[in-house]
């Protein structure tokens, strides 16, 4: 019998491909994040939104999206970006935005996408490498190829869709309160108390030792927070562990108003 005929590369002038980047077609974002970037060297060191793309047969691919000029800084969880000056949103024009957008247009529910960029990680989408808006007061690249950034063309699976048998329907999308509540029923009153305590002072406690043993009291929340990625419950035990009457209990630490140490 004759040997098929293998199908050879799409000549079409729309299947063409940026050679040397990341290109258009499938992908999972492995990890999403805010952080100082510096292109390479390149440039000072600026906030951006730093998503990690990845795809089988290739090396993972990391995507700074521009957040705008001044004002930000990112946690140091990286989970959120920090306005200085009081901001409530994004520049509608920076890069981040236009990536947000992307998702937005595709169905991802924005309900799900507050101010913490980690729920994006294992998002399996297709992305589409396009032009980056030229923007008045900016050099374009010299003698280089045009800049291009990576948007969403479509969402693939959405990260907290479980797989499942064909046929079998997925999980819809509910905010982390309402599954956690299908799991399990509440906790008495007092139980919760002592679990929110009990979180609290193991956070505080791991954050201490990350600082080398001493924390300035403006910066617990924060610090206790970054040890607790993956916890749903996190924003109110890192609150909880910032609160005066919390610290004055020097639960193996000590507290003077203004710094907490480890206890010797």
């Amino acid at each position: 019998m004759p040997k098929p005929q293998e199908r050879g590369v799409s000549l079409r002038p729309d299947d063409q491909i940026v050679v040397g980047l990341f290109s258009s077609g499938p992908a999972t974002i492995k990890d999403a994040l805010f952080a100082t970037y510096d292109y390479g060297g390149k440039m000072k060191p600026v906030p951006v939104l730093l998503v990690t793309y990845s795809r089988d047969g290739e090396e993972d691919y990391e995507q700074p999206y521009s957040v705008g000029s001044g004002g930000w800084r990112p946690s140091d969880d990286g989970a959120r970006l920090l306005p200085k000056a009081g901001q409530t949103g994004l520049p509608t024009t920076c890069n981040a935005s236009l990536f947000f957008n992307s998702l937005r247009d595709t169905g991802f529910p924005m309900d799900r996408l507050d101010d913490e960029v980690g729920v994006l990680a294992g998002l399996d989408l297709e992305v589409i490498r396009v032009p980056q808006p030229k923007r008045e007061g900016l050099e374009d690249s010299k003698g280089g190829r045009e800049k291009t950034i990576l948007l969403v063309r479509k969402i693939l699976r959405l990260p907290w869709e479980k797989s499942s048998r064909r046929g079998a329907k997925a999980e819809p999308p509910a905010a982390p309160e309402a599954k956690r509540a299908a799991k399990q029923p509440p906790l008495p009153p007092e139980e919760e108390r002592d679990t929110l305590e009990a979180d609290a002072t193991a956070g505080l406690l791991k954050a201490l030792e990350e600082a080398g043993g001493t924390l300035k009291v403006r910066t617990v929340e924060e610090k206790v927070f970054a040890t607790l990625r993956g916890n749903p419950d996190r924003k109110a035990i890192a609150a909880h562990a910032s609160a005066k009457e919390f610290l004055e209990r020097e639960d193996g630490w000590t507290f003077d108003g203004k710094v907490v140490e480890l206890a010797g």
